[in-house]
């Protein structure tokens, strides 16, 4: 049984996930990465 997808789609649909996917967990670091150093920031002003 065949897919019901172009040839185009089933080839391209996997690298823009895998890449939607890098890019999402990339953003998400660098944010949980900017909430750690300012916390550090705020321990650093109050000491």
């Amino acid at each position: 049984m065949s897919s019901k997808y172009p040839r185009s789609v089933r080839c391209c649909l996997p690298l823009c996930a895998l890449t939607l996917e890098a890019a999402l967990i990339l953003l998400f670091y660098f944010f949980t990465q900017y909430d750690a150093s300012l916390e550090d920031q705020k321990g650093l002003v109050a000491s």
